[in-house]
């Protein structure tokens, strides 16, 4: 994911957790770890050139998205990424997320129309052939309701969609049946751990309870044993037998 750090941070980390959960195909049992999302202050380790480490993580994705916006048009990191990109992965691996400003598409040239867009780095100048996929993402509030905005996650799940070449619906179910197993799954372990709580509390109780039956009987046992000590010394010495007794 490409973006304005300034404009877009809070908007590319939800877009960034929720296309780790259902963009990324399904990975094999030999692998260490199933393919994930790049962004750049979460994966990107200190490095004396960021440079390079951005470049060389260009150069293991499959996919490029682009959070296009005034402030990202203007951002000479921004359009240094979409140029590396550009020169070393195909144009119809390049998603654009529109989040600020305005893309207007001309057909009788083949090219974004640059009087009417100011969203866009000058690095993507006749780079598709034909109108790019691209969301719309203006609507959206950067805060922390976006799990939970309609528009916000129809956008993703197109972006998801066209990333793993698959249906937006398919995905979209996918997704409620992965959520609903989780809630399942979470339930499940919430019933078993309340089933658990309740069961070492019963244990602790017959713990208790047996603990007082023993002190009862060792009371008991000391009480007989004294007053067996009481008639014996009763004889020869009542007043130890009355202390005892």
């Amino acid at each position: 994911i490409s973006y304005s750090h300034a404009g877009d941070g809070v908007l590319a980390t939800e877009l960034q957790r929720i296309l780790n959960r259902i963009a990324r195909p399904t990975y094999k049992w030999w692998q260490w770890w199933p393919p994930r999302v790049f962004r750049d202050q979460t994966n990107l380790a200190a490095a004396s050139d960021l440079g390079a480490e951005i470049e060389n993580a260009l150069a293991c994705s499959d996919s490029f998205v682009l959070l296009a916006s005034k402030q990202a048009a203007a951002s000479p990191w921004v359009d240094r990424e979409v140029r590396t990109w550009c020169a070393n992965k195909p144009s119809d691996r390049l998603f654009i997320a529109l989040t600020a400003g305005a893309l207007a598409w001309d057909d009788a040239n083949g090219d974004f129309d640059r009087a009417r867009t100011n969203a866009l780095p000058p690095g993507l100048r006749r780079v598709f052939d034909t109108e790019p996929l691209w969301v719309d993402f203006t609507g959206v509030r950067a805060d922390e309701s976006l799990s939970r905005d309609p528009h916000f996650i129809d956008g993703a799940a197109t972006l998801a969609a066209a990333i793993r070449g698959a249906d937006k619906d398919a995905i979209v179910g996918e997704d409620v049946r992965q959520h609903r197993r989780t809630k399942r799954l979470v339930g499940g372990a919430i019933g078993l751990l309340t089933l658990l709580t309740a069961l070492a509390g019963l244990a602790a109780i017959y713990a208790f309870v047996q603990r007082n039956h023993a002190d009862q009987r060792a009371r008991l046992a000391t009480s007989r044993q004294l007053a067996a000590e009481a008639v014996v010394a009763l004889d020869t010495d009542p007043e130890q037998s009355l202390a005892l007794a």
